[in-house]
């Protein structure tokens, strides 16, 4: 009987360590793009991808550049170009106009992932793109969920003043 326990211990072991090890995981990083690929146009300004999971590119990844223009609130889906296995490139689809943030959300077997890029004057992509520890400091802001309208209005809130806009009504397309 001691040898039947040890056993079906050591299976609540590996079956506990698995799913620890597949929790948390999951995240989802945006990077500054180092060069464009041929047929791209030179636009492409920002690399997404999925990190910590096994299969990267079964994550399904969805993007949108969100901004302030002449008060207005705009959002603009965003194309995502596969470059590699869970790897894409984002090119430059928003105006110079106004502020903007490009938001992405990610999702892999259930788990939920999003990251909010603010761009610079103009919808400039920062120079360097860094993200903290916990999400309060840099460029790039993670968040383990899904993101909510308010957000997107937060962090356009939060860049808005210095770029001297105003947060209108929700967005339009």
């Amino acid at each position: 009987m001691l040898k039947l326990s040890s056993i079906i211990l050591g299976i609540a072991v590996v079956v506990i360590s698995g799913g620890t090890a597949m929790a948390g995981g999951f995240w989802v990083t945006v990077e500054s793009a180092h060069s464009s690929r041929p047929g791209m146009g030179g636009q492409t300004v920002l690399v997404v991808r999925p990190a910590g999971c096994h299969e990267p590119q079964s994550a399904a990844i969805t993007a949108t550049a969100e901004g302030i223009v002449n008060g207005q609130r705009r959002s603009l889906p965003l194309k995502l170009v596969a470059i590699s296995p869970g790897v894409y490139e984002i090119a430059r689809e928003w105006p110079a106009q106004g502020t903007w943030v490009v938001a992405v959300n990610a999702e892999y077997r259930g788990l939920a992932r999003a990251a909010i890029t603010r761009l610079g004057p103009g919808g400039a992509i920062p120079a360097k793109l860094a993200m903290s520890q916990d999400g309060t400091i840099g460029e790039v802001q993670p968040f383990n969920r899904k993101l909510t309208g308010d957000d997107i209005d937060s962090a356009l809130q939060a860049i808005a003043g210095t770029h001297h806009e105003h947060l209108g009504a929700r967005a339009t397309r």
